[in-house]
């Protein structure tokens, strides 16, 4: 498998999701591509792979179990590329929720744009940002309700 042609594309697999969800978040196309889990799954499906594939390449030295661990997990460009497809599915998952969430409350977007980009640079810190605007707009701080 080669590790930079996957990288690259999965990188390029994200780039119209994140541009629908910035620039056309209530266009129907986005809404029947997004709003549905397809493209977390195919981000996912593509995780798991790698994940098998370069399961045993470090040996038993590297984990989660310690941050040596972790250390030497990630001192391996192939599974370096395993922890890149898991960021890119999440922070994806987490920008679609963001949007169809602030739609659902009537929360402005151009308001919500600065936290999908800050969602997919640095994602916690989108989710807070999002959080914090998301209480002062709608007076809710209960995301599950």
């Amino acid at each position: 498998m080669d590790v930079a042609l996957v990288f690259k594309i999965a990188n390029l697999a994200v780039l119209l999701p994140w541009a629908l969800l910035i620039c056309a978040p209530k266009w129907n196309w986005t809404k029947r591509l997004l709003f549905t889990p397809i493209f977390p799954i195919l981000l996912s499906i593509l995780y798991l792979t790698c994940f098998i594939w370069f399961w045993g390449i470090a040996g038993g030295e590297a984990g989660f179990g310690s941050l040596e661990a972790v250390a030497t997990f990630f001192s391996y460009k192939e599974l370096v590329l395993v922890g890149w497809v898991h960021y890119l599915a999440v922070d994806l998952f987490v920008g679609t929720w963001i949007t169809a969430d602030s739609q659902q409350k009537e929360i402005p977007h151009l308001l919500v744009v600065p936290c999908l980009i800050v969602a997919l640079l640095a994602c916690p810190i989108g989710i807070l940002l999002y959080a914090l605007l998301r209480g002062i707009l709608s007076k809710e701080v209960n995301f599950f309700g």
